[in-house]
């Protein structure tokens, strides 16, 4: 089943925005990409609020912006990567 998926990221680039002139500079362009992918079946019938983990990927949960024939997920957790991940 196709559905759209959002993906969320930080807000603000550095940990202190409210430290900066403009922190409205600081903004992250990346903080929220719409995408699409397919998930399984079983899941059409998923409630709002309820939440599964899409694998490899994170926690996803159904958005009160779904429709009976367009659902909408939204990344609650990600999965955390292991230092060899990050250094490989």
């Amino acid at each position: 089943m196709k559905v759209e998926v959002r993906l969320y990221d930080k807000l603000f680039k550095s940990e202190q925005p409210a430290a900066l002139d403009d922190w409205l500079a600081d903004l992250n362009p990346d903080s929220l990409k719409v995408t699409s992918c397919f998930i399984e079946s079983a899941l059409q019938d998923a409630k709002v609020g309820e939440s599964f983990q899409f694998e490899r990927v994170g926690f996803f949960c159904v958005d009160a912006d779904s429709t009976p024939i367009h659902q909408v997920w939204n990344r609650i957790v990600t999965l955390r990567e292991s230092k060899w991940e990050e250094t490989n």
